[in-house]
């Protein structure tokens, strides 16, 4: 979780000034990106095909949706196969 000014009000007592950003969800950490933009803090995010690149200096591309469709593809499969055999006994 992230407190809105960490990055940037200086008297916060949980002010910090990082040397590099990284991040796993550019769409669920919008605030810190912002912020480290503006202070100007370097940004590593991995990204799906469909993040935001705005405000990221690296995107590290992993379609985490694809992984999902390609393991439930896989099972599915397998689980027809095995209802087609069931229904020919």
């Amino acid at each position: 979780m992230h407190t809105p000014g960490t990055f940037t009000n200086q008297m916060q007592s949980s002010f910090s000034e990082p040397r590099l950003l990284i991040l796993t969800d550019p769409r669920t950490d919008h605030q810190p990106i912002k912020e480290s933009a503006l202070g100007n803090i370097p940004t590593i995010a991995f990204c799906d095909t469909d993040s935001p690149m705005r405000y990221i200096d690296i995107g590290i591309l992993v379609n985490g949706a694809a992984a999902w469709d390609i393991a439930s593809e896989h099972l599915f499969s397998g689980f027809d196969a095995q209802f087609q055999s069931v229904q020919s006994d």
